[in-house]
């Protein structure tokens, strides 16, 4: 009898200790305050349908690209080639030719020929030869050959002087020089120029034979209207 007693009181502790087991760990979660494992069940990712039947996928378009072209600037006329109808006034028939050389500055050269006597010259006087005339033209503020300029100005000649005066004829030969300096604007429309300009300048046209000297000397009015090709 006492041996089924043990036995009996065996069975009860082990029932015991079974049911509670999962009290004591529920009790020990709520301690520590650590929640109860959760699990999770990953889901497979979610596919697009298909197309309904006889639905066509259109092909991707490539992206439009926009390129910039800049306009094509023709290049400012460089080279300038003038006929001076203002020279004439002094009795030359002048043609030249300028050439910017950097933004703001050009050199020209003047073929100068002296075909008949100039306002300056007396009644009576005649004059021949020729020269040539050079010289450079600043541009402050602006680019050359186009715009306000300053431009001093250096001519040599070789003229034949003649002069009659009371049934006599003097002739002479000589060289002489012109030293101006003239203020001016160069307009350029495409392929066509204009210039004007306004100065003062000092000639020295002499010639002298024997004891004559003919010819003028002295200051003189410069100026320029010089019409021309631009390229």
């Amino acid at each position: 009898m006492k041996t089924l007693s043990l036995a009996a009181n065996f069975t009860f502790v082990a029932v015991m200790a079974l049911v509670g087991l999962p009290v004591y760990a529920h009790a020990q979660d709520a301690t520590t305050g650590a929640p109860p494992p959760v699990l999770v069940q990953e889901q497979a990712p979610v596919g697009e349908p298909p197309p309904p039947a006889g639905y066509q996928t259109a092909a991707p378009q490539p992206a439009t690209q926009y390129v910039l072209v800049a306009p094509a600037v023709e290049p400012a006329p460089q080279n300038l080639v003038t006929f001076n109808p203002f020279s004439l006034l002094n009795g030359i028939i002048s043609v030249g030719y300028e050439r910017a050389i950097a933004p703001a500055v050009s050199v020209y050269a003047d073929l100068n020929v002296y075909a008949f006597p100039g306002v300056n010259q007396s009644a009576g006087e005649s004059i021949s030869g020729g020269g040539v005339g050079l010289g450079a033209r600043f541009f402050p503020g602006s680019e050359a050959p186009r715009g306000f300029w300053i431009a001093p100005d250096v001519s040599v000649a070789y003229v034949s002087q003649k002069q009659t005066s009371g049934g006599s004829t003097v002739e002479a030969s000589g060289a002489g020089y012109l030293i101006a300096g003239i203020l001016g604007y160069t307009w350029i429309w495409g392929n066509f120029s204009l210039q004007l300009g306004l100065g003062a300048g000092y000639a020295n046209l002499r010639a002298s034979s024997g004891s004559v000297t003919i010819g003028y000397k002295g200051i003189f009015p410069a100026g320029r209207l010089a019409f021309g090709i631009a390229f």
